[in-house]
């Protein structure tokens, strides 16, 4: 069993090196949960870029969250905002919700609520929970469109207690931004566990962020 595990990571290592995108988005994540160095983090922010220069829509959505979270890279909302939304036009329904988040706070681009709805809604219809239906709490008034994320949070926390794991993502996502609430890490952390739990890709990957941000804060960073 430890000899297929073994012969499989070497043939991803393999096909990243040989410029393979799936291979390489693979090999950044696994590097990502293996390595709490600055080195290590590096190295798994160029293979993401790397397999998202190639289009490889997952790898852009990961590309956006480096950027977001500053690790292996320099934060940088601007980028994050261009990363999400290569991969959003692309059909991925994270970064779809990410830039709603985005446009709604004014990280990386204007405050534009109407934009924010764009992309809210659209990441409604790429979903398929009975949460995310419930997201938008949305008022038409002469100032225009408002959306209301303290209703927007309320009504996901009851999904996510149903156990429905992009309720929970989306939750916890909304616990660390403090949107629609306070800022709450040790509450996304619970609300990522949840959602990783059940297989669920991103949450497992803001749990990695968290992880790593909290090894930072504790002690200094290596350089191997």
């Amino acid at each position: 069993m430890e000899d297929t595990e073994n012969k499989d990571l070497s043939e991803i290592d393999e096909k990243a090196e040989s410029g393979d995108p799936g291979a390489q988005y693979a090999l950044a994540f696994r590097t990502l949960n293996e390595g709490d160095s600055r080195k290590s983090r590096e190295k798994a922010f160029d293979l993401a870029l790397k397999s998202a220069n190639q289009g490889l829509r997952e790898a852009q959505s990961l590309v956006g969250s480096l950027y977001f979270r500053g690790v292996g890279v320099r934060q940088d909302f601007p980028e994050a905002v261009r990363w999400y939304l290569s991969a959003a036009l692309q059909g991925d329904r994270e970064s779809s919700f990410n830039l709603g988040l985005m446009y709604h706070s004014g990280l990386g681009v204007l405050k534009n609520r109407k934009m924010a709805l764009e992309w809210l809604e659209k990441s409604l219809s790429r979903g398929k929970s009975k949460g995310f239906l419930n997201l938008l709490t949305v008022f038409e008034n002469d100032q225009g469109v408002e959306i209301s994320l303290p209703e927007a949070r309320k009504r996901l926390l009851s999904d996510a207690g149903d156990g429905d794991p992009v309720a929970q993502h989306d939750l916890g996502v909304m616990c660390l931004l403090g949107q629609g609430g306070p800022e709450d890490p040790t509450e996304a952390e619970f609300w990522f566990r949840k959602a990783a739990d059940q297989g669920h890709r991103d949450s497992e990957l803001n749990l990695l962020h968290l992880a790593l941000r909290k090894k930072t804060e504790a002690r200094p960073e290596k350089t191997e």
